[in-house]
């Protein structure tokens, strides 16, 4: 490039530096940054952010804070997402206290935490076994309508299961589901789960207590979100196969992250994935084979199509969350709308 006349821009070289830090190149890194200070390339808050974040993941936390101070005295702003980055570092390395110092000035610099700083926090208290205090952490800023994201929730969960805390464990995967963001990022991740059914049963089987399944499933969630393997997503579903249809739920479902429920249709459904024990059994004729398990779903598929969505809705939407279950999701929206306009 150089060769040819054109000079990068300050946008290619923080490309570069992303690209060596993801290699976990940082002797290359910094020397590309010692160029960039001593050029007319100024590096920018993009520039510090990538070499921080790196610092941070590689336990460098001196190093880090050190360059955060310096990016500081050079007169670039620091924001609440370059705070996470440090605020994330120390407390990954049980340095919560230090973590909670650099909060402490967020007022005085008009800044404010978010979802990831609050996650943070609780996570650095959950990791040094510390409930107590993630729980007054959550309490306070829940009180202050602010909520941690998915890392924060998850930490309090796991942290209040694994101290037989159940009751509180299943009081916070509630708050979990009606997070709106949190729901999203869990509907987002597998394109074989249909978003809203998958948020629905996890939360019917919260509400059964099956809090190590909802863990378990979640787990996968995290892993999922970092890896496209589609044997993640066929384990979620095994793990998915025997949870029951969501049970009847009063919050407001005009937000888009709250879960589905039965009564929103107005309808009560038997099974999703075959017949269980502890599940009640379908009394219509015909239904247990619809919610058979098997790979011949075209039959079913099929059966869907040939029927009026008023003439028993109870038997059909079984099969159609089967089908979702599957991934077969396609299937199940062309089904859906067969019977509605049958309805007709």
């Amino acid at each position: 490039m150089k060769e040819e006349g054109i000079q990068p821009n300050i946008v290619i070289h923080n490309s570069v530096l992303n690209g060596l830090c993801q290699q976990g190149c940082l002797t290359e890194a910094f020397r590309l940054f010692d160029y960039l200070e001593s050029s007319e390339v100024l590096p920018t808050l993009v520039t510090y952010s990538i070499l921080i974040a790196a610092l941070c993941r590689e336990g460098f936390l001196d190093d880090a804070h050190e360059l955060f101070q310096k990016m500081s005295t050079k007169g670039i702003k620091p924001t609440t997402r370059v705070y996470n980055l440090l605020i994330s570092g120390y407390c990954n390395y049980g340095l919560t206290e230090k973590a909670l110092e650099l909060i402490s000035h967020f007022e005085e610099i008009f800044l404010f935490p978010d979802a990831i700083t609050i996650g943070a926090i609780i996570n650095g208290h959950c990791l040094k076994g510390d409930i107590e205090s993630a729980l007054g952490f959550f309490s306070e800023y829940y009180h202050k309508e602010m909520v941690p994201d998915f890392v924060g929730f998850m930490s309090l969960v796991k942290g209040l299961y694994a101290k037989g805390r159940m009751e509180e464990s299943r009081s916070i995967l509630r708050e979990m589901f009606q997070c709106k963001e949190v729901a999203e990022f869990i509907n987002s991740v597998g394109d074989k789960i249909q978003a809203e059914s998958f948020v629905g049963l996890l939360f019917s089987a919260c509400e059964q207590g099956r809090i190590d399944e909802v863990v378990t499933i979640l787990n996968e969630v995290a892993l999922m979100s970092v890896s496209s393997s589609d044997s993640n997503n066929c384990s979620t579903l095994s793990h998915l196969k025997n949870v029951e249809t969501p049970v009847a739920y009063d919050r407001n479902m005009d937000n888009p992250g709250q879960v589905l429920c039965s009564t929103t249709y107005g309808v009560s459904s038997n099974c999703l994935h075959g017949i269980s024990e502890g599940t009640v059994q379908p009394t219509i004729d015909g239904a247990e084979n619809l919610c058979t398990p098997s790979d011949d779903t075209d039959i079913y598929y099929d059966n869907l199509l040939r029927n009026s969505f008023h003439d028993d809705f109870d038997t059909y939407y079984p099969a159609i969350a089967s089908l979702c279950l599957k991934g077969e999701l396609i299937k199940a929206n062309k089904a859906i709308e067969a019977m509605i306009q049958n309805s007709s």
